[in-house]
């Protein structure tokens, strides 16, 4: 979310952009997610979805209130329709209210990621023997909802060590989640993974860290010296 290649929106290059709103995310509603679209066909069919698949004519409980004699007798008629499978995914009015608050101060969240992407990338450099950090593409802009890291092929340290030694000093690590290793998708598809050698490769040898805009300057400097701590006790740095 708010991402951008040579200046415009990452959302806009596709029929539909969706966006998770879980609590350390870059726009936080506590939980959900938003989709979005230029498309009123589309647009349509995401809010039946989004209402256990309902009529799009009565969606919203403002939907015919207006509406008179034949408009009205149509709209009675099909508003407890349900005409596809749906799903219950609509957004409270509290989790609304925290998404628009949030939307006030965006930039600041964002300019304040940037600022632990790019101390990350400074303070772990020193590892860049055994770690990928993230770099930025030509008329890219990164917004680091969160901090990856792979470890290089060339490094003999093990994904399951490093993680578990993170974990162990408090700092939280998420895997990087490929949706070709969960197990549902391997009920539906078979198993894909020989298939996307990338994708695997950073499933088993990627991670995230926070990088969450409350961070303060000693976190940061907590983290950085609990990955030195690993690489010593290592004897890898």
């Amino acid at each position: 979310m708010f991402a951008k290649y040579k200046g415009t929106s990452v959302g806009v290059m596709s029929d539909i952009a969706c966006f998770s709103t879980y609590v350390a995310h870059i726009l936080v509603t506590g939980v959900g997610g938003i989709a979005m679209t230029n498309n009123p066909v589309l647009a349509e069919r995401l809010r039946s979805l989004a209402n256990h698949g309902r009529d799009n004519i009565y969606i919203s409980i403002d939907d015919g209130k207006e509406a008179k004699g034949q408009d009205l007798k149509e709209i009675i008629s099909r508003r407890f329709n349900f005409i596809r499978r749906g799903y219950s995914y609509r957004v409270t009015e509290m989790e609304g209210a925290l998404g628009c608050a949030q939307l006030e101060r965006y930039e600041a969240t964002i300019a304040k990621r940037k600022e632990n992407g790019a101390y990350f990338n400074k303070h772990l450099a020193q590892f860049g023997g055994h770690l990928q950090l993230p770099t930025t593409a030509p008329g890219a802009e990164h917004v680091f909802m969160m901090y990856p890291i792979v470890i290089k092929k060339s490094s003999p340290i093990q994904k399951a060590d490093m993680v578990q030694y993170l974990e162990e000093h408090n700092i939280e690590t998420r895997d990087m989640l490929p949706l070709i290793n969960q197990p549902f998708y391997k009920e539906l598809y078979g198993d894909l993974e020989a298939q996307y050698p990338v994708a695997k490769w950073i499933n088993n040898n990627g991670f995230y860290i926070g990088s969450h805009q409350m961070l303060t300057p000693k976190d940061r400097e907590r983290i950085v010296s609990v990955f030195m701590e690993f690489f010593y006790t290592a004897g890898s740095s």
